[in-house]
């Protein structure tokens, strides 16, 4: 489930993982929370790009499939 306002969005995951995907996000370079056990919190800054936005769905795609 993904809910958010504004720029501040919340992704529930379906499983117990979201410390190990906030620390593989982390060492991506991205700045992100874990909110307990099963949700990750992105405040991405108010210049964001379409291209930014574009990486970073890359990129925890490719995080979400390794872990």
């Amino acid at each position: 489930e993904i809910r958010g306002l504004g720029l501040m969005i919340g992704i529930e995951l379906n499983e117990c993982n979201a410390g190990n995907l906030k620390h593989k996000l982390l060492e991506k370079g991205y700045l992100v929370n874990s909110i307990g056990e099963k949700v990750i919190r992105i405040l991405p800054p108010l210049i964001l790009t379409e291209e930014h936005i574009n990486l970073f769905c890359k990129d925890f795609k490719s995080v979400l499939q390794e872990i």
